[in-house]
Formats: C-alpha cells, structure tokens, sequence
C-alpha cells in the first residue's frame, strides 16, 4: 500500500487492443512470441537478451534428489539439477543460489516453507516452485554487493502463498526485484496468494506485492510473468527504475481466498518519479481497485497492444488513458 496518488491528468497513451493473455500461472513462451519480443526490444531500448540467457542454460551438472542438501551442492557444483519431488526448508533458512551458478528443476520440483530463495548475480533458478515461504518467493539479492543482483534469470519459477501462513508476517513478495537489482530477466513465472497479517498500517495484505521492480530496481525484463490474488498489487513499480514487460498480465490482486483483504489490489502500480514503464501485450484485468494505476509516477507509460478491464476504480487511472 503505497503512500500517494497524483490528481488525475489527462494524457493520452497510443494503445492498441490486445487479446486477452491466457490466465495461467505461466504459458510459456513460442517461437513467434520470441520474435515479437525481439523486434519490440529494439523499440524499447531493452539492453536484456532474456533468450539468449535461456538458451545459454547448461544441460549437465550435478544431479541430486529430495532429502539431499541443495545448498551444498550448489558449493560444490556450478550447475545443480533437482529430480522432481518435495525439498523442505526449515524455518529461518534462505536458499542461496550464489552468483553465477545454476539451479535447474526437472519435472514438478516444489520447495516447501523458510524465509526465501536468494538469487545473486548471474546466477539461474530455473523450473522451482516454492510454496510458503515466509518473506518471498524469490529475492535478487547479492549478499556480497550488499545490493540487488545483477543480470540473473529466473525461469519457470512459481511462488505461491508466500507470507500466508505466517500470523506475525509484517510484508512478503512471490518476485522481488529491488534494492538496486539491474539487468535481470523474469521469463515464465509467476507470483499468487502473497499475504502479510500485521504491519500497520498496511496489515492484511497491504504489504504485500506479486512482482516487484522496485526501491532503484532498474532495466529489469519481465516476460510472460502473471501475478493474482496477491494481497496489495500484481506488479508495483514503487520508486523503481526503468522495466520492460511482454506478455504479462495481472489480475484478480486485492483477492486472496480465505483472507479478508485491506490492500491496494491494483494490477499495475507505477510507482514514482519520472519513469515511462514500458509494456508490450500486458493485460491489467478484474483486479479489486484499478488496472494500470498511474500512482505516483510523473511519466505516463508506454503501453503497445496493452489493455485493461473489469476494474471496478478504473482501468486506466490518474492519467493513464486508453483512446
């Protein structure tokens, strides 16, 4: 729940309409997405070859299962794979994916509670589920920098309830990309039923985002990632730098079952300052408050065969228009 919105101002954004981005947790991306993406890049000015990065994923490595300690294989190893199961972590533990190495899921690999899943520069997550975890899903942070990673991905990535079943959390995020984290890419993931119970004066729910790009976050790349029933908002924008965003879609926040939700529940915040998000075929929809909600921001967005609806405050607010 974000401090300040500006009075509405009348600006209006070319917009084409789109089809509707299919609801799932991720889609995937085709080959013709992939061309798409690649000549609006060019049009965006987005510096993230995100295919490139999948492409560039190793195919062998150390190969572990449930019961194994992922953290020590990852000291170990620069690439570790999961077989499919469950993996616990305690309560308390982060699992850190050190800067520059790989860790790779094969079939259906859920991570169960602890605090996070730390992702440092150029390192990979890749075909995880983490359901649970106390204060997000995922978190691009470089303990060595003291900063927000650098030119990670995350790839295939679920976060589910995150912060949900802790009565004492005070804020939890499925996708957090802040504190400076710069030239990462998000591809196929997605971030549901985030939660946070106190934290006055934005308990139940109201600190708690889907996807953040957030707090100097800057020239990050998201790509058919979905945020929904989230507790505060879909994707929030909140003091960050430049994004780019392609086949996104946000929808249903501020709706999370068996919660009685207090937060923003926009699809897409804006944030603040003086930055022109930048979205292609991003969808805002039937979200509790608005679509794609200006905020704070000075600089309206530009939004290519983007679109809004079912919005009961506005699809388009503060400014951010549709012909």
């Amino acid at each position: 729940m974000n401090r300040l919105l500006l009075p509405f101002v009348l600006l209006i954004v070319p917009l084409i309409a789109a089809s509707p981005v299919a609801r799932a947790q991720w889609s995937g991306v085709t080959p013709d997405m992939w061309k798409e993406i690649s000549a609006q890049r060019a049009l965006f000015d987005d510096p993230n070859d995100c295919q490139a990065r999948i492409a560039a994923l190793p195919s062998q490595g150390k190969t572990i299962e449930p019961g194994a300690d992922i953290g020590d294989a990852l000291a170990a190893n620069a690439a570790v794979f999961l077989k499919p199961g469950r993996y616990d972590l305690a309560d308390g533990q982060n699992l850190v994916v050190p800067a520059g190495k790989k860790l790779i899921g094969i079939g259906e690999v859920v991570i169960y509670g602890g605090d996070q899943i730390v992702v440092q520069s150029n390192a990979a997550l890749v075909n995880v589920t983490i359901d649970g975890a106390r204060l997000n899903g995922v978190n691009f942070y470089d303990r060595t920098k003291r900063s927000g990673s650098s030119g990670a991905l995350v790839y295939r990535f679920k976060a589910i309830r995150t912060g949900y079943n802790d009565p004492a959390g005070t804020g939890a995020g499925g996708i957090r990309v802040t504190e400076k984290a710069s030239y990462n890419c998000v591809v196929s993931s997605s971030a549901s039923m985030t939660w946070n119970t106190l934290g006055a004066p934005n308990a139940n729910g109201g600190n708690s985002d889907g996807v953040n790009n957030s707090f100097g976050a800057h020239h990050n790349t998201f790509i058919d990632v979905h945020a929904f029933n989230n507790g505060d908002d879909g994707f929030d924008m909140w003091e960050g730098g430049q994004s780019y965003w392609y086949f996104c879609d946000a929808h249903d926040n501020g709706k999370v079952p068996g919660k009685v939700n207090e937060g923003d529940g926009n699809g897409i915040k804006l944030g603040t300052g003086r930055v022109a998000h930048k979205f292609y075929k991003t969808t805002a929809n039937d979200n509790r408050t608005g679509g794609f909600n200006l905020n704070a921001n000075t600089v309206q967005p530009v939004l290519s065969r983007s679109s809004a609806a079912g919005n009961p405050l506005g699809d388009f607010m503060n400014g951010t228009v549709a012909p």
